[in-house]
């Protein structure tokens, strides 16, 4: 990656066979941390360039692979994927929203759980308030027939 960020050392990855094969790495190698931490890492400080992030965005899925990675287990593989997408959404205004709306689930979605539970569990507490209700006014009710 900090190779990457020499604009000579650039010019010579992105007109070699280099970029399609860190991709290929990073989906072959998943489950490897270290690896996939220092493929992003890599893309990243390739996006600052114009020439890599042309092709990295154009040429290759990065930006889905980036999208799957805020979720990792990993604390840094999702810091540095997350930055590459804040990067990423400067240039590319088709991906930004999805990549938004993306990253808004990422960082509520405990709040969006509970919120939905809460609306779910309010609803199923509403329909059942209101079976009571039924039965109590129909219990009112013919304590009204049954007055002596």
């Amino acid at each position: 990656g900090t190779i990457a960020a020499d604009q000579g050392c650039a010019d010579i990855i992105v007109q070699s066979p280099l970029l399609p094969s860190l991709v290929d790495l990073l989906i072959s190698k998943q489950n490897d941390d270290e690896i996939v931490l220092q493929c992003v890492f890599t893309f990243f400080r390739l996006l600052h360039l114009p020439s890599a992030r042309d092709i990295l965005l154009q040429r290759t899925r990065l930006s889905t692979f980036l999208l799957d990675l805020l979720y990792d287990k990993n604390p840094e593989i999702s810091r540095i994927s997350s930055m590459a997408l804040d990067y990423i959404m400067e240039f590319d205004a088709d991906l930004s929203a999805k990549m938004k709306k993306t990253k808004f689930q990422k960082f509520n979605s405990q709040w969006l759980q509970a919120a939905q539970a809460e609306l779910v569990g309010g609803s199923q507490q509403r329909n059942n308030t209101q079976s009571y209700d039924q039965y109590d006014d129909d219990e009112d009710e013919d304590e009204d027939d049954y007055d002596i």
